[in-house]
Formats: C-alpha cells, structure tokens, sequence
C-alpha cells in the first residue's frame, strides 16, 4: 500500500433515470445468410418399362442425366415423358413442391447432345451396356450433368418425400430438385459496447451483430438501431443524432465508432437492436436485443495548491502517485500540484509546476512533469528506465505531536466540541467530534490525541478580520491516528496530521463513508493547511464537470502562508531564553 493513496479512478455511479432526450432509429434491409444454401424437394418420378416396345428404351445415340429448368418452355424440352405425363404436367408438379428443376435421364432418339430429342426411360434401360455415344462418360456441358452429380441431388431429397417405390439405378427416371434452400430462420440480434462507464467526450466502439441459428439465409430483414439518452438534469429536450450504420462481409453489420456529446455525469447512453422479422414462422414480429448501455461517469480530481507532494518519504516502500485524466478536444484536464512532487514510486497522471491549472486545461502531448522530480539511476523493478519519480528523499516526516507533548495534566476536551472558544493545548478521548467553528484574532488550538478518531462534522473556518502582526494570526492542529470529514464540509482551516497508532496507520477520509454514487459526497472540500498522512483517502465526487469545468477539483489542499507565519511566531515566543537578573562580576586572571 502506498504512503499517500490517490484513488482517482474512473468511478461507476448509480443514478436514477429522469428523461429520455434522444432516440435514433436507422432501418436496413439484408439477408441473414447461415452456412448452407442446398436443399432439395419435391416428387419422383418413374421413367418407364425399360423393355424394348415401343419407343425403344434402349438408345446407341447417347444417353444420361439432364438438368432442366422446372419453368423451361416445352420446346426446350424432350419430346416425352413416359411417366408422369408431357412436360407441362411434370414441370409444373416440380413447381407446385418448390423446386426450380427437374433432373431427368434421357435416351437420345438422336445423335446430338440436345435433349428434347430424346425421352425419360429409367436408369435400368441401359441394361444391355454402355451406348457408343454417352453423356455418362464425361461428355457434359449444355445442361448434361454426370451420374454421380445427379446421384448426389438425388440423395439430398427430404425425408418427407416418399422414396420408397424407387430405386437409384433401377427405376429413378426424373425428380424435383430445389437450389434454393426452404426458409429455416431464427434472428437473435445483439449489441455490445467496448466501454460501460466513460467520461464525457470519450470515443467508444458500438458492435450491433445478428445472430442466425436456423439452416438457411433470411428473408430480407429491417434492422432497426435505436439509441436512448436519459439525462439526469436535462428537462423537456429532445435532439435528433445521425450515427454510421455501415455493412459489409458476410455479417451485415460492422462495428462503428461513436463520441459522446460533453453530457453531464449520470448521463445513460443505451442501444437496443430490432430485427423484423424475427423467424420464418413469424413474418411480423421484431425481435429485440437486450439494452447494451454506457454511463457518463467522472474522474475526480484534486488540486495542491501553496506546496509541494511528498509521497513515501522516508519510507523504504515504493509509494506511487497515479490519478487519472480526461481528454477533451485535445485539451488534458487533471490533477496538479502548484510546486514539486516528490514520490519514491512512479509519477503518473499527476502535473507538477501547476500543469494542469486553469480552465482549459492543457495541449495534449505536452510535458506534465516539470518540477516532478526523478532519480534515473539505479534501475530497479520498481523503477524501469524512463520513469518520472523513483526519487529518493532521506528527509523524515516532520514530528509536529513532539512539538506539542501533553501530559497527565493536560485537558481533555470534550466528546462534542466547538473551537471557537476554545485556547491552547489539549488531548482527547477514544472519539472527538467538532462541530462549526469560528476561530478568532490570535486565537491557537491544538488537539493532541494520536489514539483517537477525530470527526469534523461542519465547517472550521480562521477569522477574515483585518490582522495586524502574526501574533493575531488564528490557527488549529488537530493530530489524531484517524481523522474523518463529513461530505456537508465545504472548508477546514486546520493542520490535518494523522498519526500511525502502532496498530492502525495513521489515515484521512474526505468524506465520512466511500461514495456509491455521484449524489455521495458531492460537496467540493478545501483545506486549508498543511496534511501530513500515511493514507489519504479521497472520496469526493465534486468537479470533473462540462467544458470550461471539465478541470474542477473535488478537494483542494492550499498550505498558505499563515501557517508558516504562525508557526514562525509560536516558536519564537515559546522557545525565547528569558533574564530574570543579571550580575556583573570582576574579571578574574
């Protein structure tokens, strides 16, 4: 664990949902397509007696299968059908099942290689051996498919047909067969955000997708993309917003890239994708895909104002600085420290030399780390090469409790307590709570307790009189093992020193409970004085707003120049050697 713990990471919010302030719907249209497009249908039919009658059923000008087309016209196709009757009956058989063709075996009458001159005889009447002309052996082209092609369509007929009185390669002397597949659909549409908690201004990538688990590609589909902005603090506002909707490949939706506007935090962005229709069996219904949302979220910030960061000094572990930032329009807003940062770990995120201040922040790119120093040598696990800080400080952490000893006889102040009458040096208890405080002209209270839980319930504010020597300066130090501030606390004028008791480390909440959402601890909270803490946990949710508030602390610690005047002053009138009288004796040799 660090010595000074800065958690200022992207934090989700709960938040309550008020008004929805901007729909978009784009509409499509596409073909789902899944993995196999072949199937097969219809009736069978039987090609003849195979005997040597009338009409011949064997042929020496050639012989084979035949692809047709079921809505062929009647000159295109054989002369006869010995089963099933004249190609109008047969083709349109083939069609009234679904089928776009009749796969037919033909003897030719003729030499040749067209197939209206020949007749549909059964796959047996070429019993007596191979023709001399054969489309069997290879002479394909022209609608002419060979045995085993013809076999394989065959084979791929439905079990709903009845097949049962044929036999391929005995009496199989037409069929129907159906290139395009029967409708076998199922739409499952989804979508997924590469992010669910942002920062305003922020890219993310929206993947709307279709999921098909049928056999066969869709009907023609509408996909419908809409997204839903609910906006905590907006009212009555409702804004049209065009987004990229691109196609391509064999999924009919590709992933695009969305900004969000500079909404405020809390702000819900959700989208929802319909398919119409849903299935083959439901032609009118949509299906929709659970929402996919994305919350406008905050990083908060703090600010060091009068001073430097010091982070592990004078501890053997490697304390890191790392805080979070925001990029809008090329512009970085973040943490910043007015003078140096001092850290015997990394140094990331945080500015030093006061980078970071004013409203628009600063160019992107540019250096952040001018008065953050940094020890290069040696390279270590915890210090690659290159890294801002790693800086070692032999300096130990001021003891301001030793400076102000109590013993047996000092006062212990009471368990609820209001400074502003209060003077001088005192201890407490287990538990102290201070409420609203007005400290006065040359008014000092110290508060020496380092076992103890000090709350600050409301604000502790020094005089605005006009002073006039730095004996009248007001000043409070509080020095406890935990020091805790209420989320109502807008301003504690007070040297904040969290002692480590020997069991628990010395540590500082700047809110009384660990924020849930954005409405905890939502007060901006100045301190005015210098913090000396082994954990310093920061848990207000102020700042981090919109444009030109994009900057905005939640805490802010200002060491002013009081405090070093004050003390400069306590010292000397406490520390002063006094005369009581003097005696001038002779010189003696």
């Amino acid at each position: 664990m660090c010595s000074l713990r800065l958690p200022f990471i992207l934090r989700r919010r709960r938040h309550d949902v008020i008004l929805v302030v901007s729909i978009i719907t784009l509409v499509c249209i596409f073909a789902i397509i899944p993995s196999s497009l072949v199937n097969a249908s219809g009736a069978i039919g039987n090609g003849g007696t195979g005997s040597a009658g009338s009409g011949g059923a064997q042929s020496n000008k050639g012989w084979g299968w035949f692809n047709f087309s079921s809505s062929a016209d009647a000159t295109t196709t054989p002369a006869g059908f010995k089963t099933g009757g004249p190609w109008t009956t047969v083709s349109a058989i083939c069609r009234a099942s679904g089928a776009d063709r009749v796969i037919a075996f033909i003897n030719l009458r003729v030499y040749g290689t067209d197939a209206k001159t020949g007749v549909v005889y059964d796959y047996h009447s070429v019993y007596t051996g191979p023709p001399t002309f054969s489309h069997y052996n290879g002479n394909t082209g022209n609608g002419w498919i060979e045995t085993s092609t013809a076999k394989s369509y065959y084979d791929l007929i439905p079990g709903d047909v009845d097949k049962s009185s044929y036999t391929w390669g005995s009496n199989v002397g037409w069929f129907c067969y159906d290139t395009t597949p029967n409708s076998d659909y199922s739409l499952t549409p989804s979508v997924q955000l590469s992010a669910t908690v942002i920062e305003a201004g922020s890219s993310f990538d929206v993947k709307p997708a279709i999921i098909n688990s049928g056999t066969t590609a869709s009907d023609p589909v509408s996909l419908s993309l809409q997204k839903t902005i609910t906006n905590p603090t907006a009212a009555g506002t409702t804004t049209n917003v065009s987004a990229a909707f691109p196609t391509g490949g064999p999924s009919p939706i590709l992933v695009y890239t969305e900004t969000s506007t500079d909404y405020p935090a809390g702000t819900n962005i959700c989208y929802v994708l319909s398919v119409t229709p849903r299935s083959n069996s439901d032609s009118s219904t949509a299906s929709s895909s659970p929402p996919a949302c994305v919350v406008i979220g905050k990083k908060p910030k703090v600010q060091i104002w009068g001073g430097d960061l010091s982070v592990g000094r004078g501890s053997s572990t490697f304390s890191n600085v790392n805080t979070s930032f925001s990029v809008k329009s090329g512009r970085t807003f973040g943490s910043w420290v007015e003078y140096a940062i001092f850290a015997k770990g990394s140094v990331v995120g945080t500015a030093s030399g006061s980078a970071y201040a004013g409203s628009q922040g600063m160019l992107t790119g540019q250096n952040y780390n001018t008065l953050s120093f940094s020890n290069k040598n040696p390279v270590t696990s915890n210090c690659p090469a290159n890294t801002i800080g790693c800086y070692v400080n032999p300096q130990p952490v001021p003891d301001v409790a030793a400076r102000f000893q109590t013993n047996p006889l000092t006062t212990v102040i009471p368990a609820t307590v209001d400074l502003s009458a209060k003077q001088g040096l005192f201890t407490a208890g287990a538990t102290l709570s201070i409420s609203a405080s007005n400290i006065n002209t040359g008014q000092w209270v110290v508060i020496n307790a380092p076992n103890s839980t000090v709350t600050i319930t409301d604000n502790i504010k020094y005089t605005t009189a006009t002073l006039h020597s730095i004996s009248e300066i007001p000043q409070v130090i509080i020095i406890a093992n935990k020091i805790i501030i209420n989320d109502n606390v807008g301003q504690v004028d007070a040297w904040l020193i969290a002692k480590d008791s020997g069991v628990n480390p010395g540590t500082i909440q700047t809110c009384q409970i660990q924020p849930g959402s954005m409405k905890d601890c939502s007060n901006t909270l100045t301190v005015n004085g210098p913090v000396i803490t082994n954990k310093l946990y920061l848990y207000r949710t102020a700042g981090s707003g919109t444009g030109v508030n994009s900057g905005d602390q939640a805490e802010r610690f200002n060491l002013r120049a009081d405090a070093y005047l004050w003390a400069y002053s306590h010292a000397s009138s406490v520390n002063g050697v006094h005369s009581v009288y003097s005696t001038e004796l002779p010189p003696r040799y």
